[in-house]
């Protein structure tokens, strides 16, 4: 089974979708109201399947995500790729593929995943540098 996970389909929304040969099954929750690991919890009781099924983990990206997103998809996707002993990879979007729920869902069903360059660990990449450092005001 594969994982994957979509952590910016829009502000506050993210998505957790599994495929196996067997079944499709995607998840939209909101960030405010459930976690990450939580949804994928969630995600997991609902396809009957435990963590020990997932083979590899796909994030998915439009490339555009803020800081935090990108940093905080690659840390959940490392961390369940160590822990389960599995490969990642990232698989790029455009914001175009999500404007309607057939064609997002067609897209990872029909993803040939073999392009993909997987492996142990993913590095993050932003799209700006981060503004956390730096204060808007001038300091005396």
């Amino acid at each position: 089974m594969i994982v994957f996970f979509d952590l910016q389909l829009s502000h506050d929304i993210f998505a957790i979708a599994l495929r196996s040969e067997q079944f499709f099954i995607i998840k939209r929750f909101t960030a405010s109201s459930d976690s990450f690991l939580s949804g994928l919890e969630k995600i997991l009781k609902e396809s009957k399947c435990g963590l020990g099924d997932i083979k590899k983990i796909v994030l998915v990206s439009a490339g555009d995500e803020t800081f935090s997103n990108s940093r905080m998809g690659v840390m959940y996707a490392n961390m369940l790729a160590a822990l389960l002993g599995i490969y990642v990879a990232k698989f790029s979007r455009t914001h175009d593929n999500v404007t309607r729920e057939e064609e997002y869902t067609s897209m990872l069903l029909e993803s040939d995943l073999s392009l993909l360059h997987f492996s142990r660990t993913l590095e993050p990449h932003y799209s700006s540098k981060p503004h956390i450092t730096k204060s808007a005001k001038k300091v005396l």
